[in-house]
């Protein structure tokens, strides 16, 4: 499946999949983080169709284009099953009216699609399950450049020089950041193989960190593993094609691919991408001393991403003020989680500028 259309004017967009409203927070501020920068080109969220209809109204009241995506899911489809959103919700389609979104709503119209079952998948990380379609950005070829970024980052500079970075269909078919492999938390069903020594970043901040800040390196880098959190790419069905392929071929599995998204394209696509440097997409553990504090330099990061849970959404204490809660927390937990509530406080009262929130109780319109 490839589509023509779009949504905006523009042929050049910014692009973030949600699955789960859940993660609607996160876009809001990333939303609203694009437009503090004074980016000079439109944010699309791309869905599946499984989204609530509340959900739905609050991206089209803040001015957020909604484009329609099919959903991906990898290995050869020994039986039909309804696919899932990744958080064990049903992506229902019934003419992307939210239905299947497990708030029980009517699901009895939902396309059927025919995949294995990933109820069982990524076990540790359900997230994952809804990841490969953020690949299906490859087939959006009504626009010339597409910058698909994760609901949970944080733009803190303009970085629209991103829509001109040179690609090709050869060796340059994308571009992103590396993957960081220090597993600061040491995470059990993480390869073994994801230690410092083998991290791309632990050689940048070997060799010269200072450099580090404006170049990403050679794709080989490390065990030349990229991360999928931001992708810079000209839409390309012959791309497309091969993902689609690779997905439905038996080697695409969650134990070949433990990262999902960013396992294919590392494998499928190797040495075939531009390493950006850290700065465009900067993982908030690389700011912790023990990982890559001595390569992070807090005035060179254009874009955090906040990996890992609890979302710094998730954070905000239930049945409080807001503003309260961001003021106690202030001298608490990592300087990167200060940085989003402090952009998503000052995202929040210019929509109740607007009207969208209320003054105290700050909830969504038609919640």
């Amino acid at each position: 499946m490839s589509t023509s259309e779009k949504v905006v004017d523009s042929d050049k967009i910014w692009a973030c999949l949600i699955t789960t409203d859940s993660y609607l927070p996160g876009l809001l501020t990333l939303a609203y983080s694009l437009r503090r920068v004074k980016s000079r080109y439109p944010l699309v969220a791309l869905h599946t169709g499984s989204l609530p209809d509340e959900t739905l109204r609050a991206l089209a009241a803040r001015h957020v284009p909604l484009q329609r995506v099919p959903y991906l899911c990898p290995g050869p489809p020994p039986r039909a099953v309804a696919v899932s959103d990744g958080d064990g919700k049903t992506n229902g389609d019934n003419n992307g009216n939210g239905n299947g979104n497990g708030n029980g709503t009517d699901n009895s119209n939902a396309n059927t699609t025919t995949t294995t079952d990933s109820s069982t998948w990524y076990a540790n990380d359900p997230r994952f399950r809804a990841c490969f379609t953020k690949l299906a950005v490859f087939s959006l070829t009504g626009y010339t450049r597409v910058v698909l970024l994760d609901a949970d980052m944080l733009v803190r500079q303009n970085m629209d020089e991103l829509f001109e970075l040179p690609l090709d269909g050869e060796r340059r078919l994308f571009a992103a950041t590396h993957a960081c492999l220090c597993n600061p938390l040491h995470f059990r069903h993480y390869p073994p193989s994801w230690t410092p020594p083998h991290c791309a970043f632990t050689l940048q901040q070997q060799t010269d960190s200072c450099a580090a800040q404006t170049s990403g390196g050679p794709p080989s880098l490390g065990m030349g593993l990229l991360n999928g959190g931001l992708l810079v790419l000209h839409p390309d069905l012959t791309i497309y094609s091969e993902i689609v392929g690779y997905l439905h071929s038996d080697k695409a599995t969650p134990a070949t691919l433990p990262f999902a998204d960013q396992s294919l394209l590392s494998e499928l696509f190797r040495e075939r991408w531009v390493a950006l440097p850290y700065v465009y997409n900067a993982l908030k553990t690389m700011r912790w001393a023990g990982v890559h504090g001595g390569l992070w330099r807090d005035e060179k990061v254009k874009n955090v991403h906040y990996i890992l849970t609890p979302k710094p959404w998730e954070e905000v204490l239930e049945g409080r003020e807001k503003e309260k809660v961001y003021q106690e927390a202030e001298e608490q937990g990592d300087e990167t989680d200060r940085w989003w509530r402090e952009v998503d406080l000052e995202r929040r009262r210019w929509e109740v500028d607007r009207g969208f929130l209320s003054v105290r109780e700050g909830k969504l319109d038609g919640r």
